[in-house]
């Protein structure tokens, strides 16, 4: 129980060693790894108060006591790591002015903590010494507690490994043997490797020779490509040229097409007019066979009279025959 003691007075020397060391050289009050939120700095202790009493229940109000006489007011003092998050907070919410910052200079030379009224301003936090020191003792054994069982773990830890050295010290006798025979192995596998090698130099004379009758090929190739553009540039010419004589010859066609069109229609005008004829004809013919009928029947009346219907008849052929010439 005195060792224990002794050892929480140790800390608390510790502890009060780097306090009071950081202000003799000039140093803030702050931890460096951590800032107070600054709200706005007064030099009247009474407005400073009024100022952090608004903070009651939200954070750890407090004032920072800085070099050049002003008090700075600050809802708390929070870890770097989260205070930019906790200033985005409060403005967010409208506890802090917007101006508002966590900060740690130099010129921070003391902390003042209000009492439970906030009617003044305190260097320590107004707690009861005696229960601080009772937790802090509790604590310490709790941690005490915790060293042990970590030591009993190392201890097993030890063991285990005590253990696992001895199974590599074998693993370590096995694999000696392993790499004899590896040596053997990698003899035979360097005299194969050398005869691979020996094969892949006379492959590799093989690939440039090849190398070599594939350009003088790609060469020709590439005569044969320019032969061929040129041949395809005169297709395209003739190609063009065709075209132009298939649109003059499809001119041509529709024209003759046009004129048969009308030669047509006038082959059926005139087919037309001549079956007309055909019918007149026919009608006039019916005529000369009853007018031959008569003529049979009056042959024996008078010559005169059938050489003037044979008169008749000649007129009226000859009269057809103009008829069908025009």
């Amino acid at each position: 129980m005195a060792r224990r003691f002794k050892f929480f007075i140790y800390i608390l020397i510790y502890f009060s060693a780097l306090i009071f060391g950081h202000q003799a050289v000039g140093q803030s009050v702050i931890p460096p790894n951590q800032c107070a939120i600054i709200t706005g700095a007064t030099k009247d202790p009474e407005f400073a108060l009024d100022t952090i009493e608004k903070f009651k229940g939200i954070g750890d109000p407090l004032v920072i006591q800085s070099n050049n006489g002003f008090l700075a007011t600050s809802i708390g003092i929070f870890d770097k790591s989260q205070a930019d998050i906790k200033v985005a907070e409060f403005k967010a919410k409208k506890i802090i002015p917007s101006d508002s910052y966590c900060g740690n200079a130099d010129r921070f030379i003391a902390i003042l903590y209000p009492n439970k009224n906030f009617n003044t301003l305190l260097n320590e936090p107004e707690k009861n010494l005696q229960n601080d020191l009772e937790n802090r003792l509790r604590y310490l054994q709790v941690r005490e507690v915790e060293l042990s069982n970590k030591a009993a773990q190392l201890q097993r830890v030890e063991e285990e490994l005590n253990v696992t050295r001895e199974q590599l010290n074998k693993k370590y006798e096995d694999l000696e043997i392993l790499k004899s025979k590896l040596s053997v192995k990698e003899q035979n596998l360097q005299a194969k490797l050398n005869n691979r090698l020996e094969e892949f130099e006379i492959r590799d004379r093989e690939v440039s020779e090849k190398s070599s009758k594939l350009q003088i090929l790609e060469t020709d190739l590439n005569l044969f490509q320019d032969e061929l553009n040129k041949k395809s540039e005169d297709l395209q010419k003739l190609s063009t040229e065709l075209d132009t004589k298939a649109d003059n010859f499809q001119s041509e066609v529709e024209n003759t097409l046009k004129k048969l069109e009308v030669r047509s229609a006038k082959l059926t005008d005139e087919a037309t007019r001549l079956q007309a004829l055909e019918l007149e004809l026919s009608k006039k013919f019916t005529e000369i066979e009853a007018h031959e009928n008569e003529l049979e029947i009056n042959a024996k009346t008078s010559d005169q009279k059938d050489k003037s219907v044979t008169g008749w008849a000649k007129g009226l052929l000859n009269e057809i025959t103009a008829g069908d010439d025009n």
